[in-house]
């Protein structure tokens, strides 16, 4: 049965074709006159002496070469401003009148107006630029509006290079959109360059052929020259999903194709303890933070110390990730400031390592790749890195897989192991290893606390389990439900068990508030 269907859907294009052409056999037998339609025979006839006499080549080829001008002038200048336009309010706002201009303007004031500036020739060219440029100016500016903003945050936060964030952020997440632009643009421009040269009437062109056969009441050749734009045009739009199907295979293969080989929880850890980086200190030195409507921070203080591991347990909402998004980079304090060796976090390269509370994985991209993106730049050991990494997270057989083939468990650890990999000395973990099985969550608890003993880096852990903050941290700090935000206990792990790490959270506030 679904041979059958697949059958049918490879034969119903032919089958469209077929039906069209009877139905065009009918009318012409109805209408009975040659001149106003003749049969599709008859066109056929007269498109194979068209394709047979000289100079077609040289007719088609110059249509063809004035709407590749007009894109090659078009491309680059709406690349330009849809990209100001799709990264900026006021950039879009700015570069409106144009582009409406564009968009508003009659195809034949553009036609008459370059009829009176430019050559002949070159009058199609302008046209297919002014038709075409807006269509993908728009579909870029939509496309870089529809990428994910928290994406963005995350290209920000592991300080991605433009190349890097070109090509696995702002391209592949724009492009179901882009493509659509790319796709109308084309049809949009061939036909505009079509009309212009039937009236501007270039000594070679497809426009020219269309006008000459009118003017000789020669209706087959007319259809027949229609038939050849409409076939180049087909062509040309097969040819560009064969190049857009080639590059996706090819980002598909990404880097490296081998899968590693079931393992340890050791050999990452031991290997990142070899070349680890040096831990930095952290502080946040009376800052403060807040939006319009609320205080977050007031005058913070709060020290980690170099290797140390500190976590930070506090009521939901209470302000844990604007704390860690501090220490990133990503936010910056009001007043005051936070430090990494004595640094705000946007001058310290490499930056932050950061697993945030959802993983932010790119959707297009499989999961080596996922990991490979947590390292700055290209590195020569960088592919076994990689699979030794998405071996000890439990991830080998997940190597080639996209993040909507993972379970939420395997994309949280994806999420921690891409941090792993950014070779920091300051390790932000926002509630990493919520969300796993009983055993899945021990194995990566155990993994986390061996990498730590051998790889120290100073570590910034939000969590709210008890029994992560006892087996990872060195230290507690217990964080108030009120804002702005306070410091309601600060105290070593040694000795501590979860019972008394309980009590120093503050008991609920059971006073009645006054209507």
């Amino acid at each position: 049965m679904n041979r059958s269907l697949s059958l049918l859907r490879s034969a119903a294009p032919v089958l469209g074709v077929a039906f069209a052409l009877l139905i065009w056999g009918l009318l012409a037998r109805i209408v009975g006159r040659a001149i106003l339609l003749p049969g599709p025979l008859e066109t056929l006839q007269t498109l194979y002496e068209i394709v047979r006499g000289p100079g077609f080549a040289a007719v088609v080829a110059a249509t063809l070469g004035r709407w590749g001008a007009a894109l090659l002038l078009a491309v680059p200048v709406a690349v330009l401003t849809g990209t100001v336009a799709g990264l900026s309010g006021t950039g879009a706002e700015f570069l409106r009148p144009l582009v409406s201009a564009a968009r508003a303007t009659p195809v034949i004031s553009v036609i008459l107006i370059a009829l009176i500036w430019l050559p002949v020739p070159q009058v199609p060219v302008l046209v297919g630029f002014v038709v075409g440029y807006p269509l993908l100016h728009q579909g870029i500016a939509d496309g870089l509006r529809a990428v994910d903003p928290e994406l963005r945050e995350l290209a920000r936060a592991f300080r991605w290079g433009v190349r890097r964030r070109v090509v696995h952020l702002e391209l592949p997440g724009s492009w179901p959109t882009v493509s659509s632009a790319i796709a109308g643009a084309l049809g949009m421009s061939w036909k505009a360059v079509l009309a212009a040269e039937v009236l501007s009437l270039p000594a070679f062109g497809i426009g020219s052929m269309l006008q000459e056969s009118r003017t000789y009441l020669d209706t087959a050749a007319v259809l027949a020259w229609t038939l050849i734009a409409v076939l180049a045009a087909y062509g040309f739009d097969l040819l560009l999903s064969l190049l857009v199907r080639v590059q996706a295979q090819r980002r598909a293969g990404g880097f490296g194709h081998g899968r590693s080989a079931p393992g340890t929880w050791t050999g990452a850890a031991a290997e990142l303890g070899a070349r680890g980086p040096r831990p930095t200190e952290l502080v946040f030195q009376d800052a403060s933070f807040g939006f319009p409507d609320e205080e977050i921070l007031s005058s913070f203080n709060l020290t980690v110390k170099p290797g140390e591991v500190c976590a930070l347990l506090g009521p939901s909402g209470c302000g844990k990730t604007t704390l860690i998004r501090l220490a990133a980079g990503i936010l910056r304090p009001a007043s005051g400031a936070v430090l990494l060796g004595g640094l705000p976090p946007r001058r310290v390269r490499p930056a932050p390592a950061v697993a945030f509370q959802d993983p932010r994985l790119l959707p297009w991209e499989p999961a080596r790749v996922q990991v490979h993106l947590g390292m700055p730049g290209r590195r020569s050991a960088g592919r076994a890195h990689v699979h030794r990494l998405l071996k000890e997270f439990g991830l080998a057989q997940a190597s080639e897989r996209y993040p909507d083939e993972l379970s939420g468990g395997m994309k949280k650890r994806l999420n921690v192991a891409r941090a792993v990999a950014h070779p920091s000395g300051l390790l932000l973990l926002d509630e990493p290893f919520s969300h796993q099985d009983p055993t899945t969550h021990a194995e990566l608890l155990a993994f986390a606390s061996g990498l730590l003993q051998r790889d120290p880096r100073t570590t910034l852990l939000v969590t709210h389990d008890p029994h992560e903050a006892l087996t990872l941290a060195d230290r507690v700090v217990v964080l108030s439900a009120d804002r702005p935000l306070r410091i309601v206990a600060d105290t070593s792990t040694t000795g501590l068990s979860s019972a008394q790490l309980l009590q120093l959270f503050p008991a609920p506030d059971t006073t009645p508030k006054n209507k």
